[in-house]
């Protein structure tokens, strides 16, 4: 394992205000930095003599520390999942992604996609407990605070060179929402395109897709990529029993499934500097009959529209120091129809019930990261948000809500990284956060110590806390009295988690890791119903602790065979009562296994998926489930054309999530097999 502060010289850092206690080892991949910080800027690494399968597993990780490092030395469990990944496994979107790493889980309501890490998975909760990046740029909007994974997110998978999952508190590093990690999207730069590919899809349930990306690295060392998509399905017919009864359809509802989204995205880099842009529509039919909607009718519906706009400036100052600066602009829009009766039992009388937010907020970072000496960096920084608009409004022929806010956040940070042996590092990080709505004035610490013993080994020792501070829908959304009712107070969520992690070289062809942790949260925030007056409202429900572990195994085979297996298991309690947290699974195991055939121009992938069961907020209980996904592509004409199918739950098995609160249904089935076809011809 490299001396800490050597790899800091070689590693380009931006800010982090992580305390870390870290001991690592990381197997088979050899990372690879460039020489930006340090005066041993001629040692880079020679990876000339390495083999196909050795340069695949070269890995880097940026959210874990907001500098480029290996996995192995990063304070954190960290997991990355390549573009050829995405590609040969045949992930849709980040949902998919983030199913497939390990000890994490997603679920879907048939509106939106929801991820969950380490038994803890709310149902309905929007991802708020997990901070969203794009190349290092917030993503989490100003409303609700959410994590969007499914295609309702900014960035279409296939514009994706890795995603970075970095596991346990960050708030040291991020502030607010990076409460059990960061999900970091890297987008692809334009010199990875070399040219125009034109990708067309089919898939079951009616889907389609088109999609046309350009990207080129000039000779005057500008990178260009420009993207342009639109994707639709029909949707399934879906029966749900709840709704059994000849007044609501016998329970079956059609066409009202349907999904369809467009996006733009361009990226232009030239020297120090980075702009991105992007914009992104969806609109959802919803069929579950939540919030108490007339079932199947297909004027139920959801919009989301986001659009971004990010210039970095990463330049370093002498051999030493760097200092990166962003400047973001972020807008987010939902819309919402529900078709209500409000009529007497023989006359009915339909109303479609508008619900809206509107988003927009804009900000700046300034990080500043200088090697004071050859065992020790100092990173510091700072971060402003101003939430321009954090707007909602619910109604019909009335106004029942119409609420217009604004405010102000801001963070300051301090990391210092000690190499107090040349295999012996400590990390330590404080960030001071104020976040109207109840944060104000809040300190986040971490400490890392990371021990290699031998070249093969890494032990990291891990303490984080983190925050999350109530959203302005959690605060203040109310429908006039019909379902929901607006909490005002609430006071921030909390998590303390202390880890253990060995990771292992097990020969030439293996990779090990096993992971100990424990955490425990206050103040839980979760939608309830009050059984004074039977509506539903935010609260601080709960204070909740888990322990677990994490096992991985990764190997790769002459030929080109590479496996990877994890198993995770988590026992996630509610402190009070100590029984089992809804939508916490205590056991998932992940199988992958790649085959490449024909000089690597034709691949198999099948990747099985285990979920024990898991309870409901209403005390049922959801089956146990196991997917399998297979997927064969293959690269034709010298590469330039690229083909694909995929058979998602291959096996057709029946398997539910459980609902949410707005949900009549206490489980909601989720899709039997399905599969897409797609075809990219690069020109």
């Amino acid at each position: 394992m490299r001396n800490q502060a050597d790899l800091l010289a070689h590693t380009q850092l931006s800010a982090t205000t992580a305390v870390l206690l870290t001991l690592a080892l990381l197997a088979a991949p050899v990372p690879v930095w460039s020489s930006t910080l340090g005066e041993d800027s001629g040692s880079e690494l020679d990876v000339t003599g390495l083999t196909l399968e050795e340069l695949m597993g070269i890995e880097i990780v940026y959210a874990a520390s907001r500098y480029h490092q290996s996995p192995s030395d990063a304070p954190a469990s960290v997991t990355i999942v390549t573009a050829e990944q995405i590609e040969r496994f045949g992930y849709r979107n980040l949902a998919d992604v983030l199913a497939s790493a390990r000890g994490m889980f997603t679920t879907d309501d048939h509106n939106y996609q929801y991820s969950g890490v380490r038994g803890f998975g709310r149902p309905g909760d929007y991802g708020t407990r997990l901070l969203l990046l794009v190349d290092g740029h917030r993503m989490n909007d100003s409303v609700y605070d959410a994590a969007a994974i499914g295609n309702d997110g900014d960035i279409d998978i296939e514009l994706v060179e890795r995603v970075e999952i970095v596991r346990g508190p960050s708030s040291s590093s991020y502030g607010s929402n990076a409460f059990f990690g960061v999900i970091n999207v890297v987008t692809k730069k334009g010199s990875d395109l070399d040219g125009a590919r034109l990708t067309a899809e089919s898939a079951s349930f009616g889907g389609r897709g088109v999609r046309l990306d350009y990207g080129r690295g000039l000779t005057n060392g500008l990178e260009v990529l420009v993207s342009a998509s639109s994707n639709a399905t029909d949707g399934r017919t879906l029966f749900f029993q709840e709704f059994e009864d000849p007044e609501t359809s016998g329970g079956l509802t059609s066409n009202t499934d349907d999904e369809s989204s467009s996006g733009f995205f361009t990226k232009l880099s030239y020297e120090d500097f980075t702009l991105e842009a992007a914009a992104r529509t969806r609109e959802k039919g919803i069929p579950t009959g939540s919030w108490d909607v007339v079932f199947d009718d297909p004027r139920n519906r959801t919009w989301d529209d986001t659009r971004f706009l990010a210039l970095t400036h990463d330049h370093d100052v002498g051999q030493r120091s760097n200092l990166t600066t962003r400047l973001i602009y972020n807008e987010y829009e939902y819309d919402g129809d529900y078709l209500y009766d409000y009529g007497e039992e023989d006359e009915p009388y339909l109303l479609v019930n508008k619900d809206r937010a509107r988003g927009t907020w804009w900000g700046t970072e300034l990080q500043w990261t200088s090697r004071i000496s050859h065992r020790q960096a100092l990173v510091l920084g700072g971060e402003f948000r101003r939430n321009t608009h954090q707007d909602q409004k619910n109604f019909d022929e009335e106004v029942y809500l119409d609420d217009s806010r604004s405010s102000d956040n801001w963070g300051s940070f301090l990391q210092h990284d000690l190499s107090i042996r040349e295999n012996l590092h400590l990390q330590t990080g404080l960030r001071f956060d104020h976040v109207q709505n109840g944060a104000e004035g809040r300190f986040s610490p971490r400490v890392a110590l990371v021990y290699g013993p031998r070249d093969s080994t890494t032990v990291k020792l891990l303490y984080g806390a983190a925050f999350r501070a109530a959203s302005a829908y959690e605060l203040f959304y109310q429908d006039g009295g019909s379902s929901t009712k607006a909490s005002h107070g609430l006071d921030s969520e909390e998590i303390e988690t202390v880890e253990v992690a060995l990771e292992q070289e097990l020969g030439s062809r293996w990779r090990g890791l096993i992971s100990l942790f424990e955490y425990h949260l206050d103040g839980l925030i979760g939608l309830t119903t009050d059984a004074a007056d039977g509506l539903l409202i935010f609260a601080n429900l709960e204070s909740a602790e888990a322990h677990g572990a994490e096992l991985e195994i990764q190997g790769h085979w002459k030929g080109g065979l590479r496996g990877t297996f994890s198993y995770a298991y988590a026992d996630t309690k509610d402190q009070a009562t100590q029984a089992q947290l809804s939508n916490s699974p205590q056991h998932l195991a992940k199988a992958r296994l790649l085959r490449p055939f024909l000089d690597d121009r034709l691949s198999a992938a099948v990747e099985t998926r285990y979920l024990s069961d898991r309870r409901t907020i209403s005390g049922g209980v959801v089956d146990a489930s196991m997917t399998t996904n297979l997927t064969v592509s293959g690269r034709l004409l010298g590469e330039r054309l690229r083909l694909s199918a995929t058979a998602y739950n291959l096996f057709d098995k029946r398997f539910s999530d459980p609902g949410s609160e707005e949900h009549l249904q206490d489980a909601i089935e989720q899709d039997g097999r399905s599969w897409r076809i797609r075809a990219t011809f690069a020109f």
